[in-house]
């Protein structure tokens, strides 16, 4: 199901209205979407999985990338074990990673969350290893928990894999990934 870049929010109406995705074409996230990989993508702010390059000091701040989660394969497997340092590998992912994120240098604070009005699941592989999430915390000392998936933390350079996943196999969940440098709670 991963488009990898390959369309167009405005010229995908007709597929996204026929899988029901009407919500995604409200989001107020969507007029307002970031950093684009070359010129051209820049002049089409609502291209689903794009791929991003980032320096320490990026703006806007979040930047966001949008998309539509899930996939056949199990995050476990994608992601060589089943739970990481920062979460479980649950839910189900593409054969291909949904974005790219390419860091020029080392960041001492980056997070990537996602939000989804499903339940969703973030993969990340990358200079290190891989890294998983199911379900942040509200906040860094919260014990509640919501089902949007966050890693956050101290990156370093290089490119980084993206998945966001979905809880069932075959679920297909609009998602708006946002990366911002600041360390602010995780909002449900």
């Amino acid at each position: 199901m991963n488009l990898a870049g390959q369309f167009s929010l405005v010229n995908s109406v007709p597929w996204l209205l026929g899988l029901g995705l009407l919500g995604l074409l409200n989001s107020s996230d969507l007029g307002s979407s970031a950093l684009a990989q070359s010129s051209a993508q820049e002049n089409e702010p609502n291209v689903l999985f794009r791929n991003v390059s980032l320096s320490p000091g990026f703006r806007p701040d979040p930047s966001k990338l949008h998309g539509l989660s899930g996939g056949a394969i199990t995050a476990s497997t994608k992601a060589g074990k089943a739970t990481t340092e920062t979460g479980p590998c649950n839910g189900f992912v593409d054969d291909r990673p949904d974005h790219e994120l390419t860091l020029s240098s080392a960041f001492n604070y980056l997070n990537l969350r996602v939000r989804s009005t499903g339940d969703t699941m973030l993969l990340v592989k990358g200079p290190g290893g891989s890294w998983c999430n199911d379900n942040a915390a509200a906040t860094p000392t919260a014990t509640t928990t919501n089902i949007n998936p966050a890693i956050s933390g101290r990156w370093l350079p290089g490119t980084y894999q993206v998945w966001i996943g979905s809880k069932q196999q075959g679920e297909y969940l609009p998602y708006v990934l946002e990366i911002t440098q600041s360390p602010v709670p995780i909002q449900p």
